[in-house]
């Protein structure tokens, strides 16, 4: 991605941090199953529907639920998924886990859109932020992180989703406090940030607990941010006895 900045930053370290993880991932949609779907079929609802199927699973896992959703009702919309039994949803979806209860609240999210907003989410992602938002939050299965993705994903509104990557990196590297919930580790990112940076700041978070912080055993002696993390558990390289 290249020097994600240059000049003063109100926190070097963060500065320092997004732009080395900058340098060593290149981001790309396929690695990201609500990012993909939306550059590939610019449709705010199929990118709604990706991004709760990935809800506490893998993008991939996601993904590939989606495609079978996709085949098995004969395409991704509200009118297609609120006529489609839940069983056969629930089937389609299986592999992206927790089908029996995603099936029935992705017909009925697809019922609320359509009775509320004639199966047009863009009547809500056109509204200001903070109006869209909580409209978001409203409807079945979405919460904050969900709303989130979709609104800086399909709407390139400013905000930066928390899901468990990013979570966990902004707290270990200190960008966010070790206490506190969705809402206080959102607002300590961005206000580290520029609004127009809040999305790469997502997906490069993502990337680096995906490859490096890991939950269980994160690779820290080969971790290209290392020196900046003040991680007080920080795993040490694997001692080999010569025979």
């Amino acid at each position: 991605m290249g020097t994600f900045y240059t000049g003063d930053h109100p926190n070097p370290k963060a500065r320092q941090i997004i732009n080395t993880l900058s340098k060593v991932f290149k981001i790309k949609p396929s690695q990201f199953a609500s990012l993909k779907v939306q550059k590939r079929q610019h449709d705010p609802f199929k990118t709604l529907v990706v991004t709760i199927l990935s809800q506490n699973s893998t993008d991939r896992s996601a993904g590939r639920a989606f495609e079978k959703l996709e085949k098995v009702i004969g395409g991704i919309s509200p009118e297609k998924l609120s006529a489609a039994p839940v069983q056969r949803i629930r089937n389609a979806i299986a592999i992206g886990g927790l089908q029996w209860h995603k099936a029935p609240a992705l017909r009925q999210l697809s019922r609320t859109i359509l009775e509320q907003y004639a199966g047009d989410l863009d009547r809500i992602l056109s509204k200001p932020f903070d109006e869209a938002r909580e409209l978001l939050m409203d409807l079945p299965q979405v919460g904050p992180k969900t709303a989130d993705v979709l609104l800086v994903t399909s709407a390139s509104q400013p905000t930066i989703p928390v899901d468990t990557h990013v979570d966990r990196v902004s707290r270990r590297l200190g960008l966010a406090p070790l206490k506190g919930g969705y809402e206080k580790v959102r607002a300590s990112i961005q206000s580290l940030f520029p609004r127009i940076k809040y999305h790469q700041v997502h997906l490069l978070l993502i990337a680096h607990g995906r490859a490096y912080c890991t939950a269980l055993r994160p690779k820290c002696p080969i971790c290209p941010v290392r020196k900046y993390c003040p991680y007080p558990r920080k795993t040490r390289p694997i001692s080999r006895k010569s025979n």
